[in-house]
C-alpha cells in the first residue's frame, strides 16, 4: 500500500510577503533583522523559490555580518541549491574575499562541486573573480 504524496500547503499572500521580507533581509545584509526572526525560531536554512538559502544570498551580496548571524544560528554553510552550488561558490563567483575567508574558516569544503562538477576556484575563474581566485589558488596549495 503506497502513501499519497504529501500536499504542499499553500500560502496567503501576508505570508508570501512575510518570507520576501525575509529573503529582502538577507540580500541586503540587516543582520540585526535576521537575527532578532532567528532568536524566534525561523530556520536558518530556509530557502527561497529558487532554492537559494538565506546564507547564499548574503554570502553572493557581500554582507559579512549577516553570514555570521546566519551561521551563528546553525545555517548549514554547505547546503546545497539545485544546481550544487554552495554559500562559498557564490562567495567566490563575485570576489567576496572576506566572506571566502570566513566561510572557509567554519568548515566550507573549498574542493566542493555543484551538480556540473566546478569548483570554487572554477566557478570565481568562470566569473572573472581573481581577487578570490588568487585566495583559493592559496587555500587549495
Amino acid at each position: 500500500m503506497s502513501q499519497a504524496p504529501k500536499q504542499t500547503p499553500e500560502l496567503d499572500d501576508a505570508t508570501l510577503a512575510f518570507a520576501e521580507q525575509v529573503f529582502d533581509s538577507a540580500r541586503a545584509g540587516d543582520s540585526a533583522r535576521l537575527g532578532e526572526l532567528l532568536a524566534q525560531g525561523m530556520p536558518a536554512n530556509l530557502r527561497n523559490h529558487a532554492g537559494d538559502s538565506l546564507l547564499m544570498l548574503a554570502s553572493y551580496h557581500g554582507h559579512l555580518q549577516a553570514t555570521r548571524t546566519l551561521l551563528e544560528y546553525g545555517a548549514d554553510i554547505e547546503g546545497r541549491c539545485e544546481d550544487g552550488k554552495t554559500a562559498l561558490m557564490m562567495a567566490a563567483m563575485f570576489n567576496r574575499t572576506e566572506i571566502v575567508e570566513y566561510l572557509v574558516a567554519h568548515g566550507a569544503d573549498p574542493r566542493a562541486t555543484d551538480a556540473s562538477g566546478a569548483t570554487p576556484l572554477a566557478a570565481a575563474t568562470m566569473m572573472g573573480a581573481t581577487d578570490t581566485q588568487v585566495q583559493l589558488r592559496g587555500l587549495l596549495g
